[in-house]
């Protein structure tokens, strides 16, 4: 009512015109399609897929050296260059490249309909394998990482060793690929999530700020604290590039993602689910093998858009999946935007952030009941900023 009242400036009049445009959507935001189960047919011969997510991957994970094997062993490859993974937080994002849809669906899917990544490669023939040193026990995860979407789903922390936890992953990840038939293989890898824990041969990078004492980690000790990040990806980089070694390129397609990004300072915050910033959401995402065109994608993408280029590469053209938001990316230029969003425990609405170009524009809502606030033009660490002039 203030506003309406108010002298209002650009920056008024431009939040009540969006509002008044996005709250008429909020009443489908909770209706939830079934997975489309077209019949996929691949060509022959099927190459194995396997997916490799890291926890807390930082977007410049294979340009500032943090994986230099990885980086090698992927530049021929199709490369996201400004990828966002739809969120902040672990669940939601795996949730994103499993299901090619928005994280807002979230709490409305997991419990009803099996992921799409799982429904379109089991038409083509493939087993569906998901391997983690983490949990599924957390934020419902365990209610889509089940069968029958999975023929297995194994849990590899009973050490509670990341690092080794990480080498069980990767020693049975070879087992399964061995097969014969097909394989669909997500392996959600632990050791880059905070504090981030490296055997003692790895600690390269010095200083760092001791295990124990991360959570209490202050912006001073920035430097200190990526040099703890820098010597957990050392570790996986090693371990991920001795795995890809026992490959054969011609037989399997390789993903390496992450499942959010991390901050470390970079927004002010330690390490991510704090903000919707560049640095949380953000997270490289490569695929390299048969037939995948080496080429740089610039656009702004997101998690949702990894399925329906896979199947395009898979299957020799496009497959047009039904309810999904993801973009088949390989159908040419894309609109340079994108969506991201998060639910925090503490609350029942929802952050945003929708993204076109250089400009972002946060919003919070509920879908019940439906109401929205549009918050105005973020920089780049997600907080509001007056002198960016409203061009969306």
């Amino acid at each position: 009512f203030a506003l309406t009242q108010a002298n209002q400036d650009e920056h008024d009049r431009f939040r009540l015109a969006v509002g008044r445009a996005l709250e008429p959507m909020l009443a489908g935001l909770k209706e939830v399609a079934p997975a489309d189960d077209q019949t996929i047919v691949v060509t022959e011969p099927r190459p194995h897929v396997v997916v490799i997510v890291l926890e807390s991957l930082r977007h410049d994970a294979l340009t500032a050296g943090y994986l230099p094997k990885m980086a090698a062993r992927l530049k021929d490859g199709l490369a996201f260059e400004r990828h966002y993974a739809g969120t902040n937080c672990s669940h939601l994002g795996i949730f994103t490249l499993l299901y090619a849809r928005s994280p807002l669906q979230y709490a409305d899917t997991v419990s009803k309909i099996e992921p799409q990544a799982c429904v379109s490669l089991h038409r083509a023939g493939y087993e569906c394998s998901f391997l983690t040193s983490g949990a599924i026990d957390y934020q419902r995860m365990h209610e889509f990482l089940r069968r029958p979407a999975f023929e297995r789903v194994e849990v590899c922390n009973h050490q509670d060793d990341w690092p080794n936890d990480d080498r069980v992953v990767l020693r049975r990840a070879r087992q399964i690929l061995h097969s014969e038939q097909p394989q669909f293989l997500m392996m959600f890898l632990m050791s880059t999530h905070f504090p981030y824990r490296y055997p003692p041969q790895y600690e390269r990078h010095r200083p760092v700020v001791p295990a124990d004492k991360m959570l209490h980690a202050t912006p001073g000790q920035r430097a200190a604290a990526l040099n703890r990040y820098r010597n957990a990806a050392a570790f996986l980089d090693d371990e991920l590039a001795e795995f890809l070694d026992q490959l054969d390129p011609r037989k399997h397609l390789i993903v390496l993602t992450g499942d959010h990004g991390e901050s470390i300072f970079d927004d002010g915050t330690l390490t991510h689910w704090g903000r919707l910033s560049e640095a949380q959401t953000r997270t490289p995402l490569v695929m390299v093998g048969p037939s995948v065109p080496s080429q740089k994608i610039t656009t702004a993408t997101t998690h949702a858009d990894l399925l329906p280029t896979l199947l395009h590469v898979l299957s020799g053209s496009a497959v047009q999946l039904r309810h999904s938001t993801g973009r088949d990316l390989l159908l040419g230029p894309q609109a340079d935007q994108a969506w991201i969003c998060t639910q925090y425990p503490s609350s029942r609405a929802w952050d945003g952030v929708l993204i076109r170009g250089p400009d972002r524009l946060g919003v919070k809502f509920s879908a019940d009941p439906p109401w929205i606030q549009v918050l105005g033009m973020l920089d780049d660490h997600a907080r509001f900023n007056p002198r960016r002039r409203p061009s969306i």
